[in-house]
């Protein structure tokens, strides 16, 4: 009897202590950013929520996870109404609010430029029509007379990816209309460019949509996600890459500038380096081929 009274006591004791651990409120963005942050079968996964849920554990806090819009998980971090933002990087701006520390990369992001060449229209014969006995004939021609009514007149007369070069200077590339997701930073060089017409997207889909649609005759992805994500679809035979990245990024989690957060910080921060030394970690990293 005594015994099982002393397994009670043990395990009441455990889940106080549990209950009353300390809890970081994390902000990340809304979007799916697999394999680093996405919603899996069992809610939200990836390398870097197994990162920080780890470390987290090991300082002897828990984590609340608070998805919402990307620019208003800035804000929450600025307002101090949440302790962290994940997958952020670094800009004098934000530099501002939230402290960016080399223990707490989280992973690193190479961004290109990109544009989808148009698809090729059916030849017409010397009377003006397609002609009908032309391999593949029907559809073709119903392919081509779908996007003739549902793409944007822009789409019909460019010739995109073909008048411009990709590894020339941003600076000789800002007439065309490029598209970015909203409140992304894509490096000093790229924010400081002014192209004649940004278009704003709210997640990834949209961006890759607005260039496949014509809207934009740019974009700017991180390539391994984009292809990684795309790479089945048929218009990605058509995607054209720049050569080189225009902007590379270490991804953080970043830390508000609240005073009362300092010892946390500090104690997060060495408990990571020493992390991203353990087999743990390794184990994450295998898990989702990235090692």
């Amino acid at each position: 009897m005594k015994v099982l009274i002393l397994l009670f006591l043990i395990f009441f004791l455990g889940q106080g202590a549990i209950a009353d651990s300390p809890t970081l409120t994390i902000a990340r963005g809304d979007a799916n950013i697999p394999p680093f942050e996405y919603i899996g079968e069992d809610g939200i996964t990836g390398v870097h929520i197994k990162m920080v849920n780890a470390v987290a554990k090991k300082i002897g806090y828990q984590v609340k996870w608070d998805r919402t819009e990307w620019k208003r998980a800035l804000i929450k971090v600025k307002a101090k109404s949440a302790d962290a933002v994940t997958y952020v990087s670094k800009t004098t701006e934000r530099e501002d609010y939230i402290i960016f520390l080399k223990k707490n990369i989280l992973s690193k992001t190479k961004y290109h430029l990109f544009t989808i060449t148009q698809k090729e229209v059916p030849k017409k014969d010397k009377k003006g029509a397609f002609n009908h006995k032309s391999k593949g004939y029907w559809k073709k021609w119903l392919s081509y007379t779908k996007e003739k009514f549902t793409k944007p007149k822009r789409a019909e007369t460019s010739t995109i990816g073909q008048e411009m070069d990709l590894n020339w200077a941003l600076s000789s590339l800002t007439e065309f209309p490029i598209a970015i997701i909203k409140g992304f930073s894509y490096g000093e060089k790229f924010d400081s460019t002014n192209f004649e017409e940004k278009i704003y997207t709210k997640t990834f889909f949209d961006l890759k949509n607005a260039v496949l649609s014509g809207q934009a005759k740019l974009g700017i992805v991180d390539k391994a996600r984009f292809t990684s994500s795309f790479k089945e679809e048929d218009f990605f035979k058509r995607v054209k890459f720049s050569s080189y990245p225009i902007h590379q990024a270490d991804n953080y989690i970043g830390f508000g500038k609240d005073e009362k957060l300092k010892e946390v910080i500090t104690k997060f921060s060495n408990e990571m380096e020493k992390f991203k030394m353990s087999r743990e970690y390794l184990d994450i990293l295998k898990e989702y081929d990235l090692y």
